[in-house]
């Protein structure tokens, strides 16, 4: 029998109090622990964008914000 190991992280970033220092602290912690599989909890739109630009390199991910809206609040995975 073979031993796979799957990464998987939660983390929430917390959709108020967006800010640089937060948003590099985010990015650094996601990419120091490089998950298989990470849940996001509480992006919203200007989240997304800023995880869009920083780790699309290395994920893909699937979002829906709360009431259907690409830009609104939600879980998105990676």
């Amino acid at each position: 029998m073979s031993n796979t190991n799957l990464r998987v992280m939660s983390f929430n970033i917390k959709v108020g109090g967006i800010n640089e220092e937060r948003k590099l602290g985010a990015t650094a912690t996601i990419r120091k622990y490089s998950p298989d599989l990470l849940g996001i909890q509480e992006a919203n739109g200007r989240w997304m964008d800023h995880l869009l630009a920083t780790v699309s390199d290395i994920y893909d991910h699937v979002y829906l914000g709360r009431d259907d809206l690409e830009r609104g609040e939600g879980t998105p995975v990676f």
